[in-house]
């Protein structure tokens, strides 16, 4: 029996009891998935991914918090709890200060239990119980409550007033293999629907890139999509994608080659201005 939660076929209950019947129902299933003498069993594959429905809310709205726990291995791996609980959220402040926990009011059934995720396997917990307060930046961190505890962090914003897209960005890369390292160091401009620049890495090599903006629901969260190339060698050039996270001022995402596309490198940049060119204009020229 696998103990992977698929909301999709509970849909019809609210996310709070979601949450609930989650944390007291699948203590028996969960035992007897358990397998403690199977061979080749992991205790250090398992991936959490923590989330929220938007980054930036107005005050008194609901904040919904999902946690994805992933086996990533190649083995299953085993989770052990000392109760019915088998996961947690927590609502810090900016100080670090947990101002919410999902566990404080609930009980738990106070029996020992096992978890085993098979390779690919995920536990999937979401609830909608916090509300959110006045003006701030605050962080949620999602756990898993195994006896040898795994959690995630994400960050989201209320009543913040976002970051201008516009302007200069600039950072790096990592994970492309040692013969070609592009992207290493990129500076562009974002400017509305446009996101522009050049790139760098330490063998000299040089190139450009160009996107354009990808329709968002999420207004703190800005999506671009486009190329990449590179100047002078071979056929250096591919897609590469970038989503801009307007209350922390940061962004992310990914490039791979069409050279060798099973390689590609994570991208990650601050916003390194309020809204002007490299050059101090108020209003950077059109992207090529």
């Amino acid at each position: 029996m696998k103990t992977i939660l698929n909301h999709t076929r509970i849909a019809q209950l609210s996310l709070s009891t979601i949450a609930v019947l989650m944390a007291l129902t699948h203590t028996q299933a969960a035992t007897t998935d358990a397998d403690p003498s199977a061979e080749g069993i992991r205790w250090d594959t398992l991936s959490v991914k923590v989330s929220t429905d938007n980054r930036v809310y107005e005050p008194g709205k609901p904040v919904v918090m999902m946690l994805d726990a992933r086996n990533e291995g190649d083995a299953p791996m085993r989770l052990d709890f000392a109760s019915g609980q088998r996961f947690d959220f927590s609502v810090l402040d900016a100080s670090g200060n947990a101002i919410w926990t999902w566990s404080a009011n609930k009980n738990f059934v106070q029996v020992l239990g096992t978890v085993i995720l098979q390779p690919g396997e995920s536990l999937r917990y979401q609830t909608d119980e916090f509300i959110a307060p006045e003006q701030g930046i605050f962080s949620v961190e999602g756990r898993i409550t195994s006896t040898e505890p795994f959690k995630g962090q994400s960050v989201f914003g209320v009543e913040v007033e976002p970051l201008s897209i516009n302007g200069v960005w600039s950072g790096e890369s990592q994970g492309y293999p040692a013969f070609m390292n592009p992207w290493e160091l990129w500076t562009g401009i974002v400017w509305y629907d446009r996101f522009y620049g050049e790139w760098a890495d330490q063998y000299g090599n040089q190139g450009m890139f160009k996107a354009h903006r990808i329709a968002s629901s999420d207004p703190g969260l800005i999506r671009f999509e486009g190329e990449w190339i590179g100047y002078g060698y071979g056929n250096a050039k591919g897609p590469f994608s970038v989503e801009f996270i307007l209350s922390e001022g940061t962004c992310s995402g990914s490039l791979t080659s069409v050279r060798n596309p099973a390689f590609n490198r994570s991208i990650r940049g601050t916003k390194t201005d309020r809204g002007t060119d490299s050059l101090g204009n108020p209003n950077p020229s059109p992207a090529p």
